[in-house]
C-alpha cells in the first residue's frame, strides 16, 4: 500500500514540480521580480514624497499662521512709519512755505524799494523842470516888467535855461 499511495502522490508532486518550475522560469523570463520592485520602490518613493509634501505642506501653513498672526503688528508698523513720513512731510512743507513767504516779503520789500527811488527821480525830474520852467517865466516877466535891466544878462539867463536838459 506503500507504493500504491506512493504512486499516487507522485505524479501528483511532478506536476507541482512542473508548474512551480514554469512559474518560476516564467517570472525569471518576464522579469517580473524586478518589475515588483521597481513597483515597490515607485510605491515607496510615492509614499515617501507624499509624506514630505505633507510635512512641507504643514510647514507652510504654520508660515502661514505665524504670518496672519503678525499681520496686525505689521499693520501698526506700516501705519506708524506712514504717520511718520506725513509729519516729516507736513514739517518739510511748513518749513517750505515759511521760507517762500520770507522770499515773497524780501522780494515786495525790494520791489517797493526800487518804486520808490523811480518815484523819487521822477519827481526830481520833474521839480527840476518845473523850477526851470519857473526860472525862465520869472526871468521873462522880470526883463518885460523892468526895462532898465541888462538885456543881454537876462537873455544869457534864458538860454543857459534853455540849454539844460534832465
Amino acid at each position: 500500500m506503500n507504493t500504491s499511495v506512493l504512486n499516487q502522490i507522485l505524479p501528483d508532486i511532478l506536476n507541482y514540480a512542473i508548474i512551480i518550475a514554469i512559474i518560476v522560469f516564467g517570472v525569471h523570463k518576464t522579469k517580473l521580480y524586478e518589475k515588483f520592485e521597481i513597483l515597490k520602490n515607485n510605491i515607496k518613493s510615492y509614499v515617501e514624497n507624499s509624506e514630505e509634501d505633507k510635512n512641507s505642506s504643514i510647514e507652510a501653513l504654520k508660515n502661514a499662521n505665524e504670518q496672519i498672526n503678525n499681520l496686525p503688528s505689521e499693520i501698526q508698523d506700516i501705519e506708524n512709519s506712514a504717520n511718520k513720513s506725513i509729519k516729516g512731510f507736513k514739517k518739510k512743507t511748513e518749513h517750505e512755505i515759511e521760507v517762500r513767504k520770507n522770499d515773497l516779503k524780501t522780494n515786495a520789500n525790494r520791489i517797493l524799494s526800487l518804486e520808490e527811488k523811480d518815484f523819487k527821480q521822477r519827481l526830481t525830474k520833474l521839480l527840476a523842470q518845473t523850477s526851470i520852467k519857473l526860472a525862465r517865466e520869472n526871468a521873462i516877466e522880470q526883463l518885460n516888467a523892468d526895462k532898465n535891466l541888462h538885456n543881454e544878462y537876462i537873455n544869457q539867463a534864458i538860454e543857459e535855461l534853455d540849454r539844460i536838459e534832465l
